[in-house]
């Protein structure tokens, strides 16, 4: 009976283990989902959209190429509303601070950065058609700024999707 009940406590042992460093995995990554990482790529963002905008008030209308400035600025400014929306999701329901760590919001963090993502990507393609055809500046810039924040979104992405994952380990086989 003794050994019966030293297998039993060494596998609730071993149960209760792999479970604290899974939560532990998922704790550190979710930490990364913080209100300020959330910021970054709206900085961004809205940097880009700033040059998008600049660009599409000179070259939008008569443009040699009018669409790509316009098709740019529109592209951002999807992906501006995509991560607001996301934001004051968070914050309603306040899943945000200091970080977050509820699976849905984790989910829905690396579901819409990636959409946004896919928005700035469009808008990198008619931005750079808009800079070579129009020889514009604040198109070439625009380019800049959205690569920066699809950089910042890939870093929600990654750590959203790590933050969800992980939540429902542990993963043994």
């Amino acid at each position: 009976m003794r050994k019966f009940s030293k297998s039993i406590l060494a596998g609730i042992l071993a149960l209760v283990s792999l479970v604290v460093s899974n939560s532990h995995a998922a704790i550190v990554d979710c930490q990364k989902l913080t209100p300020t990482a959330y910021n970054n790529a709206i900085r961004e963002i809205n940097s880009s959209l700033t040059q998008a905008t600049l660009d599409f008030n000179k070259h939008g209308t008569t443009g040699a190429y009018a669409v790509a400035a316009k098709y740019n600025r529109d592209n951002i400014q999807t992906a501006l509303g995509t991560m607001q929306q996301l934001i004051n999701w968070l914050q309603l329901n306040n899943f945000f601070a200091p970080y977050v760590s509820i699976a849905s919001a984790s989910y829905n963090t690396y579901g819409q950065a990636n959409v946004a993502i896919g928005h700035l990507h469009a808008a990198k393609h008619w931005a750079s058609i808009s800079a070579v055809y129009h020889g514009s500046l604040a198109a070439r810039k625009s380019i800049d700024y959205s690569t920066r924040a699809i950089s910042a979104l890939e870093f929600l992405n990654i750590n959203g999707t790590k933050c969800y994952v992980d939540q429902y380990g542990p993963f043994v086989n």
